[in-house]
């Protein structure tokens, strides 16, 4: 601090460095401060020494102290504003304060300008922060577009801020707008001052010029239209001006605002110049009496004056009326002075000066290329006859040959500047025409084709095709006459084309071509079921008429007319066969059958069909009325018949209408009606072993009389179980075996093995040639051809056995003898039978049982090794040589094992046999020690099988 100034402590916050007590008195002590060189840091705050008068001595760091040096607030000097007026033109203007700090710049905190617009409570203000150096904005309602400030030091204490601002849009239009200046200091001292000098702002704006252009050449004195001056009906119309704001020569950016018009459609913005051109179109009616086209500002802040932006013009969209009087017809004849004669009128009235006659004459002003072009038109002026509305004058153009072209048009326009329409060249000259020099026509070729080759026949075109050769082209010829002979003739002229002169002649197509000095007439005409000729035969000529006279022309074509029919196709098939395979002679239908007889009439002449209401087609069946059918426009017909009995099936044609008769009468054809449906009258074999896999079916069909087809036949099966199906259905196709009126079939059936099944159900799809189907047992699912399953597998089973000895003694050899049983069929195979003890085979035999024979018995020998009871497994059919109805063929006997008698024991035998009895001790104790271990390795496996 430097200076008398006198410093205020305020926000004092202590700080100890010790641990204080209660006894050390600092809150009741009074605290001498020292100050020890220390300054304000850039935020106000200060930390000096404080020693405490009483208690513990130390240091207390402050903290937020705020130092005011002195009283005395700045001051706001000058306050710069622009004389311009404000307007969101995108222009900056330049606005700002001279503040004095009187403890120097230093010591400022902010400073702020606001102007102090009216009706609002968001006023913009604009700030300065001298504590960071930055510049901002407080515009809540958007009135700035850009804002920039700069800060000037003047001197130790004064200093300048300006802000160069761009207005919005926003910025509401006020006039003597003043603006308040604010500023702080950073020890909270504050001035304001209000500017005795004022702004104004304006957005709202006016056109200040108006021009309305018309740009279709030509227009009424001029291209700018006038008040009630003509414009042609939709003439191209410019309407340009300037936009600025209001009672201000400033003018707002292109894009910012739009110009429209009123009663004509187009807008357009400004352009950097604040200038405006919008392109529209005059209305394309007429408004005699005025049409008003305005331009305004779009959007609410328009205020041209009214009828500054406005012009009124009339406006005239009908074009003259034109009509020429001479010369008249597409050839005309050169003339010297040909004359050239108009009638030209209009409402507003015609511009007679503007108003010339152009003329072409093809030998005079052609470059080579025979098109009109404007440069090569001559020019002539057109005359008005007094007060009236003909206007004339003549032209020479006798230069042209015959062929040669003319063309004229008229240039001018009315008051408003509407053309007359007319122009250069064949497509919008006003008349054009062809030099005629008479020349007679002569035939150059003739080709006819009839549709019958050489003949012509009813409803059916012929083709006539004629060349002729005419120096004057085809527009020197003035008729053409085809007469076909007995008065019938057909006749072309220019303007009606051509015309038939009898009702049953008629015209279908035509086509007449000039090409140079050459015409081709391509002529299609027909002649109906009721023409009647009095001759088959005519000759066939032309006559032409040109500007020279009528020639007649031979064609040396000789003319035949045939309208006989004949039965061009005919067919019979079933009705409900897809391939509609047609029926021959002798072909077998059953009773009833639906018949679809189709066929096809035509012209004996021509493979072409007749109308079909000049004839009538019956279809005639045995024992069935016949019946008439319709036909269509190919000739083509069908019928639906029932097959009653054998005999003819034909067709009758009968003509009614014209002089055409039936060449030659249909064919019939003979068809056998056989109503004896095919029936299985055997099968093999009568049944299926049980289990079975596999079936091989043999039936035999009876059909006597229309046969049977060599095609597979369908089998369907399916197992029963009483009324029960089981299963899924089963598919096969027998194949013919023997080919006769007893046909013999085979069928091979595969499925799951038959098991608790009673039978297989079978049917099959089957019809003669005739369509019959099956009849009887086999033809459907509820009247089968049904095969017993039968079980005819044998079933052997022990029943009993006996041992002798009895009970079997250790070491001695036993007879097991094993009773056995066949439960089930007889079989001759041999099988085996095996004895197993202690899980060791002790026995084999083999048996075979004998024809008749139901139970048997077979003896195995065993030498018993173990002493006890024991289990013995009776095996029967081991190594399965015969299919069983049951293959659990096991029998578990349970036998105890006596010890050798005492009366024979070790003592009381011979030395051979105590060395016998010695050796059988050795065995057995092995054996004992093998059957430990295998016992004890069976009891920790799975159980033994039974």
């Amino acid at each position: 601090v430097t200076g008398n100034a006198t410093l205020v402590l305020s926000n004092i916050d202590v700080e100890y460095d010790w641990q204080p007590t209660v006894s050390d008195g600092l809150l009741t002590s009074e605290i001498n401060q020292h100050l020890s060189g220390s300054t304000p840091d850039a935020t106000g705050n200060v930390t000096i020494d404080i020693n405490v008068t009483s208690g513990s001595s130390g240091v207390v760091e402050l903290s937020n102290l705020n130092i005011n040096l002195g009283d005395r607030p700045p001051s706001v000097g000058a306050l710069i504003l622009p004389s311009d007026t404000f307007v969101p033109n995108g222009m900056t203007q330049t606005v700002g304060i001279e503040v004095t700090s009187y403890q120097g710049i230093g010591n400022l905190s902010w400073v702020a300008l606001t102007p102090q617009i009216q009706d609002t409570i968001n006023r913009p203000v604009l700030i300065h922060s001298l504590t960071n150096g930055s510049t901002w904005t407080t515009d809540p309602s958007g009135y700035l577009a850009n804002v920039s400030g700069q800060w000037q030091t003047l001197n130790a204490d004064t200093a300048r801020m300006e802000w160069a601002i761009e207005v919005d849009w926003a910025w509401p239009p006020e006039q003597d707008v003043t603006w308040l200046a604010q500023v702080a200091t950073i020890d909270n001292l504050y001035t304001t001052r209000v500017s005795t000098s004022t702004t104004d702002h304006e957005r709202r704006m006016e056109i200040t010029s108006f021009h309305l252009w018309d740009d279709t050449a030509p227009s009424d004195g001029g291209p700018e239209v006038f008040h009630n001056e003509w414009v042609a009906g939709s003439d191209q119309l410019s309407v340009s001006g300037s936009v600025t704001f209001l009672d201000v020569a400033s003018h707002p950016l292109p894009g910012d605002v739009l110009v429209e018009l009123e009663n004509l459609s187009g807008n357009a913005t400004v352009n950097e110049n604040g200038d405006f051109t919008i392109h529209s179109q005059a209305p394309s009616g007429n408004h005699y009496d005025g049409f008003t086209v305005t331009a305004r500002i779009a959007g609410n802040l328009e205020s041209t004056t009214p009828g500054t932006s406005s012009r009124t013009f009339r406006v005239d969209a009908t074009l003259p009326g034109i009509m020429v009087h001479s010369p008249l017809g597409e050839r005309v004849e050169p003339n010297l002075q040909q004359l050239f004669n108009i009638s030209i009128a209009d409402t507003i009235g015609l511009d007679d000066s503007s108003l010339m006659l152009r003329w072409w004459s093809e030998a005079r002003h052609d470059d080579g290329d025979g098109l009109p072009q404007l440069d090569e038109y001559a020019t002539q002026p057109l005359l008005r006859q007094g007060g009236s509305e003909y206007f004339h004058a003549t032209y020479d153009d006798t230069d042209n040959v015959h062929g040669q072209q003319i063309s004229l048009f008229v240039e001018g326009n009315d008051l408003a500047g509407n053309p007359l329409g007319t122009g250069p060249g064949y497509d919008e000259n006003l008349l054009q025409y062809t030099t005629l020099v008479p020349s007679p026509t002569t035939l150059v070729n003739v080709s006819f084709e009839p549709p019958g080759g050489d003949v012509l026949v009813p409803v059916h075109p012929a083709w006539l095709n004629v060349t002729f050769h005419d120096e004057n082209s085809l527009e020197d010829i003035e008729r053409i006459v085809v007469d076909i002979g007995q008065s019938a003739k057909l006749t072309w002229e220019p303007e009606s084309g051509f015309v038939s002169n009898h009702p049953d002649l008629q015209i279908e197509e035509y086509s007449i071509v000039g090409e140079g000095n050459d015409v081709y007439l391509e002529l299609a005409f027909s002649i109906t079921s009721l023409f009647n000729p009095a001759s088959a035969h005519n000759q066939l000529y032309l006559s032409i008429t040109d500007s020279s006279g009528e020639q007649l022309l031979g064609t040396g074509l000789d003319l035949q007319i045939d309208a006989d029919i004949i039965l061009a196709e005919f067919s019979i098939s079933l009705f409900d066969d897809p391939n509609h395979t047609p029926l021959s002679d002798d072909s077998y239908v059953t009773l009833g059958a639906r018949l679809l007889m189709s066929g096809r009439i035509s012209y004996v002449s021509a493979d072409l069909p007749p109308p079909s209401e000049s004839y009538q087609v019956w279809l005639e069946v045995p024992l069935d009325l016949p019946m008439l059918v319709q036909v269509d426009e190919n000739g083509m017909f069908t019928g639906n018949m029932d097959a009653l009995g054998s005999g003819l099936y034909q067709v009758t044609l009968d003509v009614v209408e014209g002089f055409g008769e039936v060449a030659t009468d249909p064919i019939p054809v003979r068809l056998q009606v056989d109503n004896q449906p095919p029936l299985i009258v055997g099968s093999a074999p009568g049944f299926i072993p049980v289990n079975s896999t596999e079936f091989m079916l043999q039936f035999d069909i009876q059909e006597t009389d229309a046969g049977l087809s060599s095609t597979p036949i369908p089998v369907h099966c399916q197992m029963m179980r009483g009324f029960q199906t089981i299963g899924e259905p089963v598919y096969g196709e027998a194949e013919m075996q023997i080919s006769d009126q007893v046909s013999r079939y085979l069928v091979n059936l595969s499925f799951d093995p038959l098991q608790d099944v009673d039978s297989l159900d079978c049917w099959f799809e089957v019809t003669d040639l005739a369509g019959n189907p099956l009849s009887g047992v086999g033809s459907a699912i509820t009247w089968p051809l049904q095969i017993s399953v039968v079980e005819i597998r044998p079933d052997l089973v022990a029943t009993g056995v006996t041992f002798s000895p009895n009970p079997p003694i250790f070491g001695q050899a036993t007879s097991v003898n094993i009773t056995l049983v066949n439960l089930g069929n007889h079989t001759d195979t041999p099988f085996t039978i095996t004895i197993d003890a202690l899980g060791q085979e002790v026995g084999r035999g083999v048996i075979q049982m004998l024809d008749g024979q139901q139970s048997t018995t077979i003896s195995i020998t065993w030498l018993p090794d173990w002493k006890g009871e024991l289990d013995l497994f009776i095996d029967i059919d081991a190594t399965e040589q015969i299919h069983e109805r049951d293959e659990n063929n096991t029998l578990v006997w349970r036998v105890d094992v006596n010890p050798v008698p005492a009366a024979q024991g070790f003592f009381g035998l011979t030395l051979a046999g105590a060395g016998g009895i010695a050796l059988l001790i050795c065995i057995a104790i092995g054996m004992f020690v093998m059957a430990m271990r295998f016992r004890q390795d069976e009891d920790e496996s799975d159980e033994w099988d039974e």
